[in-house]
């Protein structure tokens, strides 16, 4: 009964906040002082900062609920991606961003950061800032992660006092972090391994950009993919490998990707894993035109692509 009383009230709520900003994009500016204006500014962007808090409650209630699972998204961010029609890395990040965990009996847990919440409540706070002080803490050195509350504490104190941009506030949290370690001494396997990352852009045309930071086996490796697969081809009629050293590099990891993918991934999501193009019959045929990645990139198919090994669908 609770449950149903409460959703007239939001949806008046929303109502409201929509009407709102009919207002504020009505209203008329000229005849306000320079100081207004500006007040007005800094007051709207406060705004949209707890509008962000919004979507994060919206967030892990759908993560509470099993949402993503029940109408068969697998995860929150596909179907955060679904609802919204957002890219998959908003998708993550917005999902990364409203915090949701769970409890081994199921329940959420309250902020990992009760700070940043507060000041992003407060509207004090944009996602971006709160994701250089949450990655900051993240990868403080377990030798001094008990000094993370108080690293929290500090740098959302110095944003709110100084205005700090999110380029001016990562650079305040590097410092944070090379005080905590002067010396060096925790950046060591374990702070290699917490460092590890790799983030990858997908353009509409299907290629993409992106950048990582690997372990030291990673970057072993990588090298042996490199000696194996990057090396400059054997001359041919007297006309040796034009590629750059980067561009080997880039076809040895793709060939060596495709090696992994034939040899058998396991299932992604009970589908198997494999590259899924989709095009017309016609455009199989003549090899001509562009093909739909399973990931909705569009690619030429061109003749001089490898031969198809499946049947089109019509």
């Amino acid at each position: 009964m609770s449950e149903t009383l409460e959703r007239p009230d939001l949806t008046v709520a929303l109502a409201a906040a929509h009407a709102a900003i009919d207002a504020l994009r009505a209203g008329e500016l000229t005849s306000y002082p320079d100081e207004d204006v500006t007040a007005l500014l800094r007051e709207t962007e406060r705004l949209r900062h707890r509008l962000e808090t919004v979507d994060h409650a919206q967030i892990l209630e759908l993560e509470r609920r099993g949402i993503a699972i029940t109408v068969g998204a697998r995860t929150v961010p596909r179907l955060l991606g679904h609802l919204l029609d957002i890219d998959p890395g908003e998708a993550r990040a917005r999902h990364h961003a409203a915090g949701a965990r769970r409890a081994l009996t199921g329940e959420l847990l309250p902020p990992a950061y009760p700070v940043v919440a507060a000041a992003q409540a407060a509207g004090m706070l944009s996602a971006r800032q709160a994701r250089v002080i949450t990655d900051c803490i993240e990868k403080l050195p377990d030798a001094v992660k008990d000094q993370g509350p108080v690293v929290e504490a500090r740098l959302v104190g110095l944003t709110r006092e100084l205005h700090l941009t999110p380029q001016q506030l990562a650079q305040a949290a590097q410092r944070e972090t090379d005080w905590l370690d002067q010396d060096g001494k925790f950046r060591n396997v374990d702070y290699r391994r917490k460092q590890r990352t790799l983030s990858m852009h997908t353009r509409p045309d299907g290629s993409c950009t992106g950048s990582f930071e690997g372990t030291a086996e990673l970057g072993e490796f990588l090298q042996v993919v490199f000696d194996s697969l990057a090396a400059p081809k054997p001359e041919s009629n007297g006309v040796k490998d034009t590629r750059t050293p980067g561009q080997r590099r880039h076809d040895g990891l793709l060939d060596g990707v495709k090696m992994i993918v034939r040899g058998g991934l396991p299932d992604a999501g009970g589908v198997s894993t494999t590259v899924v193009l989709t095009m017309t019959e016609e455009q199989f045929t003549r090899r001509e035109g562009f093909a739909t990645t399973a990931h909705g990139a569009q690619v030429p198919w061109l003749r001089r692509c490898p031969g198809p090994t499946a049947t089109p669908a019509s």
